[in-house]
């Protein structure tokens, strides 16, 4: 009977162990799942951020275009004026 009860106090023991192994486990993937969880939402926000820098610059850009082709435009409008008046007064003839 001795053999028996030091037989059941090993198999609780080793059913202990498991368990204990078990939930360690479980708890380290756990804490690996929300480790990772975090650390995608980091990468979600800095794209996000990369995205809104990118957009901005692309914007910022976009209107430095806009404002060259409008002096540029202006620019053309001006020399074409001067050389109508240059051509009135009869500059350029020669």
């Amino acid at each position: 009977m001795t053999d028996n009860m030091v037989t059941k106090i090993e198999q609780e023991k080793g059913c202990y162990e498991f368990l204990l192994l078990f939930f360690l486990h479980h708890y380290t993937q756990q804490v690996d799942f929300a480790q990772i969880k975090s650390e995608l939402q980091l990468m979600e926000l800095m794209e996000k951020n990369d995205l809104a820098m990118i957009k901005a610059e692309n914007d910022r850009l976009v209107n430095d275009i806009e404002k060259l082709k409008q002096r540029l435009s202006r620019r053309n409008h001006s020399d074409s004026g001067r050389r109508e008046v240059g051509l009135e007064f009869g500059e350029g003839e020669g």
